[in-house]
């Protein structure tokens, strides 16, 4: 408890891995996620922020007919 009392910002992955490397505590990561469970500490997931996105343009209208032949044959 006191290690997530200093690291606020801290997940259970890097309190594992502090507990693991820098303790030297040699625990099954089931087991130190089920304690940090039951201790009620698990972070809030905080959503992602939607990108707002442009409305795209309207399409140009072509202005001759021949632009609307598919075989580009003259007429």
């Amino acid at each position: 408890m006191a290690l997530t009392n200093a690291k606020k910002t801290w997940g259970f992955g890097l309190c594992f891995l502090h507990l693991r490397n820098v303790k030297g505590f040699g625990w099954n990561h089931k087991r130190v996620y089920r304690i940090y469970r039951e201790l009620d500490l698990n972070m809030r997931i905080k959503p992602r922020k939607r990108l707002q996105r442009k409305k795209p343009e309207p399409l140009a209208v072509p202005e001759t007919e021949s632009s609307l032949d598919p075989t580009g044959a003259p007429l």
